[in-house]
């Protein structure tokens, strides 16, 4: 099953990814997409203490997202859901 996690809608948030038993790069593509499939945010993220930790100071409307991680090469490396309400 897929990692969950929560947010409230509108509210800054922090995607922070445990980068344990990923390969290593020196940065990541961070996206998440809505429930249709749509993506809504991009970001490049560079690790740091074997973690990612992007903020987002708009945050996102309320429903269901998925955010995805990428390697550099933009192979999908781990993918969770975020719950909005």
């Amino acid at each position: 099953g897929l990692a969950a996690a929560k947010a409230s809608a509108g509210q800054p948030l922090s995607l922070t990814v445990d980068l344990s038993e990923l390969p290593a790069f020196p940065s990541y593509k961070l996206a998440i997409v809505g429930s249709m499939g749509k993506q809504v945010w991009e970001t490049e993220a560079r690790p740091e203490s074997g973690k990612i930790n992007v903020p987002m100071r708009k945050g996102l409307g309320a429903g269901q997202y998925y955010v995805r991680l990428y390697a550099p090469n933009s192979e999908l490396l781990r993918e969770f859901s975020l719950a909005v309400n």
